[in-house]
């Protein structure tokens, strides 16, 4: 390394190779090297070499550091080099623990409360990155991964079989056809708990960027997913959505939001709710039976058949009530087969909703915007 490339913030480091001790050295998963050192000042850091796609990954975070530089916390890089074969970082070892230690002993309130605050702090400076080509970063993600799959890191029978079939070249293909930059934000793509560190005063750092880019916005919930099932119940991935006012959950077809809506008589959208996708209709229901319009009829399907939450609530309203029974019901309700298949005007809104791909796919990352946009497409419907 030349010391004439070492940036000004690394003054504290003359020479810092000569003399340094070496306290650790493991091979990276690349095939390069981490070492700990020691100075001769007595300040630690750690040092990495890199090849391949190692190297990239080096690359992109430095870029990544410099462009975030003063934006959130960050390690500080005192030295990088890359002659086009190999790159080597030198890095400022960061104070704190890992979340992934202290966790179970803060509990699962403050857990949330940190990692709510990353996910916004990243999400509230995306915009530095909104000239970034995204269809570029799908392209640096697809050779990563057949690096991966060259290097045997990644089984690829695995992979397909995951993916219901799909090699992950025909996967980053759909994306970059459906690319959308709203649906975009700035991903720090390793998101789990031993890569936050946390000092004393509570303070947090995020370490390895390498896999940082401008890329889809649940990239960082799937992957913090895992890591708190490892260390929590399962509940506390739902309660950091509802903290970051997301109303995503899991259902049978992945993180999903659930739209609960009402109509008039002639298909025009009169109300809307949302929820985690998992949730049952009825959590709409409970939501959405004190802003019905006044109506003869209210018609449902047989996923509204409660009597406390839906049957009385609507007698009590003297509305005739057109809801199935359940198979599981024991006492059979009778309804108005003719009039329950008017029921498709409320699937028909849906319909029409769906063709808003803003909505079919929902791009917004909090509720509050995804619900505004609901009800803009329900302007337009209703002007139609």
């Amino acid at each position: 390394m030349n010391p004439k490339n070492i940036t000004p913030s690394a003054h504290l480091f003359p020479n810092y190779i000569q003399g340094s001790e070496i306290i650790s050295v493991q091979k990276s998963r690349g095939g390069g090297t981490i070492s700990y050192l020691k100075t001769s000042k007595g300040y630690e850091v750690f040092m990495k070499t890199a090849m391949g796609f190692e190297r990239k990954e080096l690359l992109r975070e430095y870029r990544n550091i410099q462009i975030l530089k003063n934006k959130i916390p960050l390690p500080t890089i005192i030295d990088f080099q890359d002659d086009g074969i190999k790159a080597q970082r030198v890095l400022l070892k960061v104070t704190g623990k890992p979340l992934h230690k202290v966790c179970k002993s803060w509990g699962k309130r403050e857990t949330i409360k940190i990692l709510s605050d990353i996910l916004l702090n990243l999400w509230g400076i995306s915009e530095i990155f909104k000239d970034t080509d995204i269809s570029k970063g799908i392209e640096d993600e697809l050779q990563d991964i057949q690096s991966l799959i060259e290097n045997n890191l990644i089984h690829k029978k695995e992979f397909e079989k995951a993916s219901q079939g799909r090699s992950h070249v025909e996967i980053y293909q759909e994306l970059k056809v459906t690319l959308q930059p709203s649906q975009f934000i700035l991903s720090y793509g390793d998101f789990c708990l031993p890569n936050i560190l946390v000092d004393e005063n509570n303070k947090w750092t995020l370490i390895d960027w390498g896999k940082a880019r401008y890329a889809d916005k649940f990239r960082d919930l799937s992957s913090i997913k895992g890591s708190l099932y490892r260390n929590f119940p399962k509940e506390i991935f739902k309660d950091l959505l509802n903290k970051l006012k997301l109303e995503i959950g899991r259902s049978s077809g992945g993180l999903s939001t659930k739209i609960h809506a009402t109509c008039e008589g002639l298909g025009n959208p009169t109300g809307f709710y949302l929820s985690a996708g998992q949730e049952h209709d009825l959590v709409g229901a409970d939501n959405l039976m004190d802003k019905l319009v006044e109506g003869e009829y209210v018609i449902a399907d047989n996923a509204y058949d409660a009597d406390q939450r839906v049957r009385n609530r609507l007698l009590k309203d003297e509305s005739k009530v057109v809801i199935p029974s359940k198979k599981s019901r024991k006492d059979k309700k009778n309804y108005d087969k003719e009039l329950y298949k008017s029921r498709h005007l409320i699937e028909n809104l849906f319909c029409r909703l769906k063709q808003y791909r803003a909505i079919a796919t929902r791009y917004d990352k909090t509720a509050q915007n995804f619900l505004g946009a609901i009800y803009l497409a329900a302007t337009v419907i209703w002007l139609n």
